[in-house]
């Protein structure tokens, strides 16, 4: 998998060619963010877990990570403030990670994502 930083935007391309953009581009009070996690985080704690965190963990080793295709988990207003997150989950062999694009606090504000499969939009959405 590759990561590419463009501007305000992430991007995720795997070798199966899913593609899955984030636009980052912050106002006012909002965390507009993304973390790769080796654990898949439950609604409970998800938010005091990124809130507690020193700082955002953004591990750009994946080259030898795909998509699960069949995995896609999102989290609606889970900071009782509008907060929102989707989660990937990623696969080498018998090794795993989760990829989240949250933000935090966005009150109005919303950050659009896209996930691609051969250039086919799948799935789309504010976060």
């Amino acid at each position: 998998m590759k990561v590419i930083e463009s501007g305000n935007s992430i991007n995720f391309v795997d070798q199966n060619n899913v593609f899955v953009g984030y636009e980052l581009n912050s106002q006012c009070c909002e965390w507009a963010d993304w973390t790769i996690e080796d654990i898949l985080l439950n609604s409970m704690v998800v938010f005091s877990y990124l809130k507690d965190k020193d700082s955002i963990y953004h591990d750009l080793d994946l080259e030898e990570y795909l998509f699960d295709k069949k995995f896609f988990k999102t989290m609606d207003n889970y900071d009782n403030d509008g907060g929102a997150m989707v989660i990937f989950r990623l696969i080498s062999g018998d090794k795993e990670k989760y990829l989240y694009l949250f933000n935090v606090q966005n009150g109005y504000y919303g950050h659009g994502f896209t996930v691609k499969i051969d250039d086919k939009v799948v799935k789309e959405g504010l976060i």
